[in-house]
């Protein structure tokens, strides 16, 4: 059988930090809400600095969350009354309504900020300490457990009411995957396997996954599969592993919120939705030193019940997809 193989040029950091973008929002961790039409956004100024915006599109409010020295987008909890940033000393908790800093974790470095269900939980993983920390917001409660390898993936599991990690020891001498990696959960403190499930890039109903390969001569590799028979429908090269993303899983897609696309399963096309050069799997080549621009809509935050909200950057105008669809069922106009 044949594949399909595109160049899959995403670059994974000047996506979040939105260097690259010509539009002033960026996706990660916008969080939307389809029935109340609200968001809160990230906007960058052309000082490159970060403001969080909270926006009511039905009632046209716009209010501005002052947050100081973020070196990441904040990470807020389902509840929206928390939310989580990352500085340069410190993982800082904000009360939303209160507007005022209420806990400080220190740290060296931070990343992979993970909500439990209820949000009152987030893990993150410290590498220069060498250390996955869970905090309870609650009651202040940390939780240190060593660990010195590669962090692939974190979920929380509603059922186990624990996160789970899909983590390896160390980096190995030859091709590395992330379905070598193990699943673990904390106990205790410490680290313990869970064989209940085969890799965190799983779809919520258990049909589809996807593995990042990392090939020491020619670079890294994206598998999307069927589970059943682990049947493999397409496979990508791509400049960055995709094993620890911001997924959002539809009926039978998947989207790369921060890398701005989505992989279709039925068609076994990866479709852009990024301010850049992709068109379903036909790839568009470099024009002197700037990529072809393709398509003007970016993503800027999720609803995780199936809709995102985007910015088209030619229109100037918010829209709504229903992911399952790929319509737009709903717009926006820029009010401020």
């Amino acid at each position: 059988m044949k594949f399909k193989k595109t160049i899959l040029a995403i670059f994974i950091i000047q996506f979040i930090t939105g260097v690259l973008c010509s539009s002033v929002f960026a996706v990660y961790p916008g969080t939307f809400y389809f029935n109340n039409e609200t968001a809160y956004i990230i906007e960058r100024s052309k000082q490159e600095k970060k403001f969080l915006l909270y926006i009511d599109f039905k009632n046209k409010i716009k209010k501005t969350i002052k947050i100081d020295l973020m070196i990441e987008p904040p990470s807020i909890n389902r509840r929206r009354k928390l939310l989580a940033f990352i500085n340069m000393t410190s993982i800082v908790f904000y009360d939303i309504e209160k507007e005022k800093e209420i806990f400080i974790v220190s740290i060296k470095s931070g990343e992979k900020i993970t909500w439990d269900d209820s949000g009152e939980k987030i893990s993150y993983y410290d590498a220069l300490k060498k250390v996955i920390m869970e905090v309870d917001v609650n009651n202040r409660e940390i939780i240190k457990i060593p660990f010195s390898g590669i962090m692939f993936q974190t979920k929380w599991d509603e059922k186990m009411n624990s996160f789970l990690y899909q983590l390896m020891d160390k980096y190995p001498n030859d091709d590395m995957s992330n379905l070598d990696a193990k699943i673990m959960r904390s106990v205790d403190g410490k680290l313990e396997e869970y064989k209940g499930v085969k890799t965190l890039t799983m779809s919520p109903d258990g049909k589809y996954y996807f593995e990042g390969k990392e090939y020491l001569e020619m670079g890294n590799v994206v598998y999307f599969y069927k589970t059943d028979g682990n049947k493999l429908i397409a496979e990508f090269e791509s400049s960055t592993s995709l094993d620890n993303v911001n997924e959002m899983w539809g009926v039978d897609t998947v989207r790369f919120l921060s890398q701005g696309g989505v992989f279709d399963f039925k068609s076994g096309k990866f479709i852009s939705n990024t301010d850049f050069f992709w068109r379903s799997n036909d790839f568009i080549p470099l024009q002197g030193d700037e990529l072809i621009n393709t398509n003007p809509r970016r993503d800027v935050a999720a609803d995780w019940n199936n809709y995102v909200l985007m910015w088209n950057k030619d229109t100037k105008i918010f829209e709504v997809e229903d992911i399952n669809t790929g319509k737009i069922i709903k717009i926006y106009k820029k009010f401020w």
